[in-house]
């Protein structure tokens, strides 16, 4: 029997650029069940879901679902992530859900990552609507 994760529950944080950030928009950053995973993952690292990246359709913000497979950078080190490393996380939709899965940490490959987390499609979408304001 396939082992199927439990549902979680997504919300989104606004926070500040690192002080000497290069890019100085606000972030927003992924709770997961209210666990900030990238503060135990990647803490010196800057959020990568920037509040400009969540202008115009849904199907264009960092963490949209699709049926489509899409790897998305959710820290890096406010430098080139193939330089400084970051997190990545792989989010698809299936169905009435969206996971996410094939967590990696770059950064730092001893820190472990979270297992595949599952969200209800209809919370997951309706948080995205309501954080990226």
């Amino acid at each position: 029997m396939e082992h199927v994760a439990p549902l979680s529950v997504l919300a989104l944080r606004p926070v500040l650029p690192h002080p000497r950030a290069v890019m100085k928009g606000a972030g927003v950053r992924p709770l997961i069940d209210g666990r900030d995973v990238l503060e135990e993952m990647h803490p010196d690292g800057d959020s990568s879901c920037y509040q400009e990246k969540w202008l115009g359709s849904s199907k264009t913000w960092p963490l949209w679902a699709a049926r489509e497979p899409r790897r998305v950078e959710l820290s890096n080190n406010d430098c080139e992530t193939g330089c400084c490393g970051g997190v990545f996380v792989t989010i698809q939709r299936r169905g009435d859900h969206v996971e996410w899965v094939s967590w990696q940490n770059t950064n730092d490959i001893r820190v472990p990552v979270p297992p595949e987390v599952r969200f209800d499609a209809a919370q997951y979408d309706a948080e995205l609507v309501s954080g990226r304001s």
